[in-house]
């Protein structure tokens, strides 16, 4: 597991310990199946663009909570590793492709 895949699964557990919600409750309120909540906690795969921000929406945070980010306005860039970086610019560029197929644009 990389440290992309840590970040990720830390705070998805985080958000639904903090929500007091069991896997399957979760996965009930955003219209997946329990697995799927499992395998992105376990880390064995990523929740897709249109995951995190059914995420991001049911928590009320920015999608980049998932990546690292605080609750401040920026990420501290000198930090964050060059790979990690690559992959958060990357899955950035999906989901703003992903959002404009999905609302026409």
């Amino acid at each position: 597991m990389n440290d992309f895949q840590i970040i990720i699964r830390r705070r998805l557990i985080q958000l639904r310990e903090e929500a007091g919600l069991t896997q399957e409750q979760l996965a009930k309120k955003i219209g997946v199946k329990r697995p799927t909540v499992t395998g992105w906690e376990a880390g064995a795969f990523l929740p897709s663009a249109r995951g995190l921000y059914q995420l991001s929406e049911f928590y009320g945070v920015p999608i980049d909570f998932f990546f690292g980010r605080e609750n401040t306005n920026t990420i501290d860039i000198e930090n964050v590793p060059w790979k990690l970086s690559k992959t958060i610019g990357e899955i950035v560029r999906i989901f703003i492709e992903a959002m404009k197929e999905e609302h026409g644009d």
